[in-house]
């Protein structure tokens, strides 16, 4: 990079707003090397990442500064104008930094009252961050309800939650706790030290590429903020970055709806869509990436040939395209977003684009998309929702067309079931880059069925299911294997459903379809002779167990109580009981049960009699193995039949 000048000074010099002449002298001569005037801005450029800083990282930060003057390492500036900076390296210091000194400003005013003018800095994407600063970090210090949801409103990447919680815990540590301690922390804070390399360079695109090169070189980014960098740096245009901040900030609103950001990270969705949408192209044919974004392999793109680890925006080097990327990850995410935020009914979104079908098949769709987004154990299948997407929302699908969710839905059971996740991934990813990818999701579901790799798949499950009872979406799991058990089918070339009013009936009626912990009850508690006693450490894990769910009548489930599942097959046993259970599934798993678990419970009347922890402990759980093996023999035998 040229037009790069540099070197160490004080932070009273740099980080407060006065005129810095920093020269250096040679052969009694002295050189002017920057020329800090006052007034000047920092601003926080918007391929820059938005604070995340964590706690412990700025009480380190003050514990180090307390104890005397530091070096605080390097900070890279980009000069926009004769006076205005953008922070290519270091914004995450510099705004800590900032944070601090304005705190003892406003702690201490009365005590420490020669404080000079602090640098003003822009934070990127959050307009009126200054207003935000200026009211000591809290919101609710704001009196003018409209300026304080002005403020919300331009905080774009959700930045006031980090930002608040900050500057809370300077308040909350002893560090600075008086103002003797703070104006010594003060001192030892002007005199710290660092590196200051400003480059003159006014072309934005050679800043972004400084930035993600000294950032590689140096503490590693996160992928996403790797991927932004390329982004603008192939891309400077104002477009470009709206686009960024718009589908970020609908990405952080589609977060606060599902309660969770590990649901659908952002990456994963960027992924995802660049698979369905651009690397389904003929030219791209070759392209293969990993999660990091990376290229796996040579390959030639347009007679170019790109090496091992090159950056997927590097290889695609098509500006329109990535416009296109960011504007339909955008549209995907609110349409995800409207799904998961309807509670009862069927989105708009759903309505217009599945208008072909009847109204039974939305919402079982509806549905069926929620849940699958929601799973955030299962993030590889979304890939399969994104494509069903790009289909239906190009175009005015058929009839046809939008039940071509039945075999999405199918196939993510049984990956959910047997899939092995670096075989089928690359299976995924075939899928996504197909034209015909119903035609291609048929296929990969025949492969999960095919008679001689079924014993292979049924040890995979057996291992899973058999480990993995500490799941807190086994329940939603168990209803989705219960739902393609009862009512799909795989005729021929397609995925269809038996019925999809008995679907929509079945996952929505919790009176004829609630769920019960069978074999050992929610409360981890077995109900002998008239006491209720706890289960064993070692089994209260089972009632989280995939397997130990069955969907009956609520009539019938308020008999069963606590008792000992040998009770609860005793009170489901008359023909009048069995008529009301209407899940095949269901009636699959009581079958099971009851040729499974052949040993009576101990009439004990204590925990720590020897005959229930021997029954619990050693009995129960082998049974329960022998039961597992042969649940997952009637699912393949029912899949395979059909």
């Amino acid at each position: 990079m040229v037009n790069i000048k540099g070197t160490i000074i004080t932070l009273r010099d740099f980080l407060f707003d006065k005129e810095s002449k920093i020269e250096i002298s040679y052969n009694d001569e002295k050189y002017p090397i920057i020329n800090f005037k006052k007034g000047r801005i920092l601003s926080v450029p918007d391929y820059q990442r938005e604070i995340r800083w964590q706690k412990e990282t700025l009480l380190t930060l003050m514990n180090d500064i307390s104890k005397g003057s530091k070096f605080i390492g390097n900070v890279i500036l980009s000069l926009n104008d004769n006076i205005n900076y953008d922070i290519i390296d270091g914004q995450q210091r510099l705004i800590a930094l900032n944070m601090l000194v304005n705190y003892i400003k406003n702690k201490y005013s009365t005590q420490i009252t020669d404080i000079d003018d602090l640098v003003k800095i822009n934070l990127n994407c959050f307009d009126d961050f200054r207003t935000f600063q200026d009211s000591n970090y809290d919101l609710n210090n704001l009196q003018d309800e409209l300026i304080r949801e002005k403020v919300k409103n331009s905080d774009k990447l959700n930045q006031i939650p980090r930002l608040s919680q900050l500057y809370k815990s300077i308040s909350e540590s002893s560090i600075i706790s008086n103002a003797l301690d703070a104006q010594l922390f003060l001192r030892n804070l002007k005199l710290c030290t660092l590196n200051v390399i400003i480059s003159n360079d006014p072309d934005s695109q050679i800043s972004t590429e400084y930035y993600i090169d000294v950032n590689l070189k140096g503490i590693k980014l996160d992928v996403e903020d790797i991927f932004k960098g390329y982004l603008f740096a192939q891309d400077s245009s104002q477009t470009i970055r709206d686009l960024w901040v718009d589908f970020k900030e609908t990405w952080i609103k589609f977060n606060a709806t599902c309660g969770s950001k590990d649901v659908y990270p952002l990456t994963k969705i960027l992924e995802h869509y660049l698979y369905c949408y651009i690397l389904c192209k003929p030219e791209y044919k070759e392209v293969s990436i990993n999660e990091n974004f990376r290229i796996d392999k040579s390959c030639t793109v347009n007679n170019a040939t790109y090496y091992g680890n090159e950056h997927v925006i590097k290889v695609i080097m098509n500006n329109t395209y990535m416009i296109e990327v960011l504007e339909g990850s955008k549209n995907y995410v609110k349409f995800l977003t409207d799904i998961v935020s309807t509670i009862d009914g069927v989105p708009e979104c759903i309505n217009t684009l599945l208008s072909e079908i009847q109204l039974s098949d939305r919402k079982i769709i509806c549905n069926f998309i929620k849940k699958m987004i929601l799973d955030k154990t299962l993030i590889v299948p979304k890939t399969l929702i994104l494509k069903y997407y790009l289909t239906i929302c190009n175009k005015k699908a058929s009839k046809e067309e939008c039940k071509y969710f039945y075999a999405i839905y199918f196939y993510q059971v049984l990956f959910m079931l047997f899939g092995d996740k670096k075989h089928d991934v690359e299976q995924i990813k075939k899928i996504a880059r197909s034209e015909s990818y119903y035609k291609e999701t048929i296929t990969v579901i025949k492969e999960f069925l095919d008679i001689s790799k079924l014993m292979d798949s049924k040890l995979n499950a057996l291992a899973r299911w058999n480990s993995n009872y500490e799941n807190e979406e086994l329940q939603y799991k168990c209803k989705s294997l219960a739902t393609i058990y009862n009512f799909f089918m795989l005729n021929q070339d397609q995925v269809k459903v038996t019925s999809s009013q008995d679907v929509d009936k079945f996952l929505t009626d919790t009176a004829d379809y609630s769920i019960e912990h069978f074999i050992t009850s929610q409360s981890q508690k077995v109900k002998c002779r008239n006491t209720e006693l706890d289960l064993p450490n070692g089994v209260k894990k089972y009632s989280n167990y995939i397997f130990n769910y069955v969907f009956i009548p609520k009539t019938l489930n308020e008999q069963l109580a606590n008792y000992h599942v040998k009770r609860k097959l005793a009170l489901l046993e008359p023909k009048e009981q069995q008529a009301l259970i209407k899940c095949d599934y269901s009636k699959m798993i009581l079958e099971l049960v009851k040729e499974s678990f052949i040993e009576e419970m101990p009439n004990a009347e204590k925990a720590n009699d020897p005959d229930f922890e021997k029954y619990w402990l050693v009995t129960f759980r082998n049974e329960f193995k022998n039961f597992t093996d042969k649940v997952v023999d009637k699912l393949i035998e029912r899949f395979t039949n059909k």
